[in-house]
């Protein structure tokens, strides 16, 4: 297994024990318990999911919600033809008598079968572009079991994230065919310690290629993840950006996702969450309607702010406060301490 350490600290374990600092593992498919996994959406929501696919982590979130059903014209893909078919096309005839066909899905060579939660959608195969008229089926579910004329189609199944299209022949006999997805899962927390988790409420994570470099602006395959979420994925490495509130606590990895295996990722942020108030004498009552700056040592905007109780997560180092409340402006330097949740009073004198 891998690891690449930017300003972070990252444990992934197979059941959520904090592991030393660099050491990957990865948690075979368990066969029990309650299960959950990301739809194909740019937000990543829970759903149920069967046995025999993930486990999530231990968490204190809500229930998942149910997957809702997509229709047909979401869940179809885009596909062309194969450029050189290693079959002879024939085309199906929608009149004929169909034949019974079988198609199932696994997330890696000789895994088991996965029971729920995949898209079929099988498009006839012709000798030109492949549009909505070439479109058989669309359905959701587990095993694929129905009845399609002879002739050549494209099969695509897809679950969470994971997707697969083989161009077939369907004979007068029928067919069974499995569809090896290979893909895993990747289950991710956030922490500031081996004994301080953080709350889904407040950290997020986003997937992305492991060729990415400009996080600002590239596109991520995933984002908004949190804790309740296990997220279905092909398998390879990918880089993941984690962030602590919604200022300057983000931190980022790299873990490799294998086929068939649960990958449970800790990311451990420096960084801690900040409260600013301005009184006219120590411990005394916070003043409404107070314009605020975080600055950096540099000189820097960190965050501006208006009102009596601004609150934030910012990452562990020096920075300085800068109130204004009616014509004055009042300043000084503070620390932020990782894991030291705290006010931070400023007396207007």
């Amino acid at each position: 297994m891998f690891a690449k350490h930017f300003p972070c600290w990252l444990a992934v374990t197979a059941a959520m024990a904090i592991s030393a600092p660099g050491v990957l593992m990865t948690a075979a498919l368990a066969q029990s318990g309650a299960e959950r996994v990301a739809p194909p959406n740019p937000v990543a929501r829970p759903a149920e999911i069967n046995a025999s696919t993930f486990t999530p982590a231990e968490s204190d979130a809500a229930d998942p919600f149910d997957l809702a059903p997509a229709s047909p014209e979401n869940t179809a893909p885009s596909i062309e033809v194969p450029a050189e078919p290693s079959f002879e096309i024939v085309v199906p005839d929608r009149d004929a008598v169909g034949v019974p066909v079988r198609f199932s899905a696994v997330l890696s060579e000789g895994g088991p079968q996965l029971q729920s939660d995949l898209v079929w959608t099988v498009y006839a195969l012709t000798d030109g572009q492949i549009d909505d008229e070439d479109l058989f089926l669309s359905e959701q579910g587990g095993t694929l079991a129905t009845t399609l004329p002879p002739g050549s189609y494209i099969v695509h199944v897809s679950y969470g994230m994971a997707t697969l299209s083989r161009p077939l022949t369907i004979s007068q006999q029928g067919l069974t065919e499995t569809f090896d997805l290979n893909a895993g899962g990747v289950s991710l927390r956030g922490a500031i310690s081996s004994e301080d988790f953080l709350p889904h409420e407040v950290v997020t994570f986003q997937i992305f290629p492991e060729s990415v470099e400009n996080f600002e602006t590239a596109e991520p395959i995933a984002r908004d993840i949190d804790e309740r979420t296990i997220l279905v994925v092909p398998a390879g490495r990918y880089t993941i950006v984690s962030r602590y509130g919604d200022v300057n606590a983000i931190v980022r990895a790299q873990i490799d996702v294998e086929a068939g295996q649960l990958t449970e990722a800790v990311m451990f942020h420096s960084a801690a969450q900040i409260t600013l108030k301005l009184v006219n004498e120590p411990n005394g009552e916070a003043l409404p309607n107070t314009a605020w700056s975080v600055l950096n040592p540099g000189g820097d905007i960190v965050r501006e702010f208006v009102g009596a109780f601004p609150t934030m997560v910012l990452s562990e180092g020096d920075y300085t406060i800068i109130a204004r409340h009616d014509g004055q402006v009042f300043s000084r330097d503070f620390a932020v301490v990782s894991g030291v949740n705290r006010e931070e009073e400023l007396v207007a004198q």
